[in-house]
């Protein structure tokens, strides 16, 4: 209800993108503490009235048998078209799943559209998106994004790879959060958001922390547009606003009516 209360009113709202936050052992094994984030999206959708998007970490899945069936599922029982397939988060396991290429063929003989994660600092990201758009990637969510120039190398990098390819890009949606508190800047760094040393110190010397972590978004945005209009021409931009934490709801709110009218 609280969702439904926040989203109320806000045209600038196309979907609601559901989130899998799961927790892996040493073995790398998965431990799920929630709900299954179908299930959470179309109790959202019936509160709300837009569409979903869930996330879903596909690694864990036993066979790509199993990983197929929970695409057909996601889009035939649940009428969920849209998805975010999500890889593994330690490159030294042998997970048993399909890896992301693979798991976004599949899933798009079922889904309306399926998308993935971008990392702007992770290395050769720009050629990693290349491989997930051309595996049928449709739109991409990046890392929760607090400073411009990993963002802004990603969207030209990625451009260029798509022109030399003769590729179509994909959309990206950027993702911003209010940051309202400790815990909040805690948790996006255990997400492995990137939060520059200059910001942290910004955001903790703020009597106002939520306020200026909504100020320091908006420069971020505004500079990326600005290079992202010279440099990565032809790369559509959309905005993902995440809450981190319900106390942010209001926030998340009032962030997505400042940075969709720089958009």
């Amino acid at each position: 209800r609280a969702v439904a209360n926040a989203v109320d009113g806000l045209d600038n709202v196309d979907y609601l993108n559901i989130p899998e936050i799961v927790a892996e052992n040493r073995e790398g094994l998965p431990f799920y503490r929630n709900m299954d984030v179908r299930d959470f999206g179309e109790a959202l959708r019936k509160a709300t009235g837009r569409e979903i998007v869930v996330n879903k970490v596909v690694v864990y899945f036993e066979s790509e048998a199993e990983f197929e069936e929970w695409a057909r599922q996601t889009a035939r029982h649940y009428k969920i078209p849209n998805v975010v397939l999500v890889g593994g988060s330690n490159s030294s396991f042998k997970y048993p799943g399909p890896g992301v290429l693979r798991a976004n063929e599949i899933a798009s003989r079922h889904a309306e559209a399926t998308g993935n994660i971008a990392i702007p600092e992770r290395p050769d990201e720009a050629a990693r998106a290349l491989a997930k758009t051309l595996a049928g990637s449709a739109f991409f969510t990046t890392q929760v994004i607090l400073e411009a120039q990993s963002a802004a190398a990603l969207l030209e990098g990625y451009s260029q790879a798509c022109k030399l390819a003769g590729a179509r890009p994909s959309c990206f949606f950027l993702s911003f959060a209010p940051l309202a508190s400790e815990y909040d800047l805690r948790f996006v760094k255990w997400l492995g958001a990137k939060v520059p040393p200059g910001v942290e110190a910004r955001l903790r010397r703020s009597p106002a922390m939520g306020r200026e972590s909504g100020e320091i978004c908006s420069e971020v945005l505004s500079d990326i547009l600005g290079i992202a209009g010279e440099k990565a021409a032809g790369v559509p931009i959309a905005l993902n606003v995440e809450p981190v934490s319900m106390h942010n709801l209001g926030l998340a709110a009032e962030m997505l009516e400042s940075l969709s009218s720089q958009m």
